[in-house]
């Protein structure tokens, strides 16, 4: 929120409200879920194989594959979520009683407050859902990581995503 507000202050708007915010959330959760069950409707036509198809997204974008994937049910493999977060509350909203999909979270150990007070609990959540959760922190980073940064798993971000995608596509 507070980078938003910077930019309406420079842009001479006035402050967002709540109920504006929510809908700009809203929106674009809704956005990556019909791109991806547009994707999905056209699989032959795009060479696309739905038993193959991964969500995924850094900060606003991780947020909307969180909730496309866990709260709109889009169908996927896995979910990579790069410094994202959901409401944790929000877990049990829209748990329903089919496996979800394994989630790879990554977050800055310098991340934007909310985002690195709420990645781990939200691991343990999902994990206590049924989803296989994993959440790796970026060693001494801050939002703004490479992928080539360092990660408390000993490999890198690039290197830990590799390896989720290999694992859930079988490629």
């Amino acid at each position: 929120m507070d980078r938003i507000r910077q930019v309406r202050e420079m842009m001479g708007l006035p402050p967002a409200t709540p109920q504006q915010m929510a809908g700009v959330v809203e929106a674009a959760i809704d956005d990556m879920t019909a791109a991806a069950r547009f994707v999905i409707a056209r699989a032959d036509e795009y060479g696309v194989d739905p038993s193959r198809v991964i969500l995924g997204g850094w900060s606003a974008g991780a947020r909307c594959a969180l909730y496309a994937a866990y709260a709109e049910y889009v169908p996927c493999v896995g979910v990579v979520s790069l410094s994202g977060t959901m409401d944790i509350a929000d877990i049990a909203a829209h748990r329903r009683s089919d496996p979800m999909p394994p989630l790879l979270m990554l977050h800055a150990e310098l991340d934007i407050g909310y985002i690195a007070e709420t990645t781990p609990r939200l691991g343990e959540a999902m994990r206590a859902a049924g989803c296989d959760a994993r959440s790796i922190q970026v060693l001494g980073r801050d939002h703004w990581y490479a992928a080539e940064a360092m990660t408390d798993a000993g490999v890198t971000v690039q290197q830990a995503m590799r390896a989720a995608l290999r694992d859930w596509t079988g490629i």
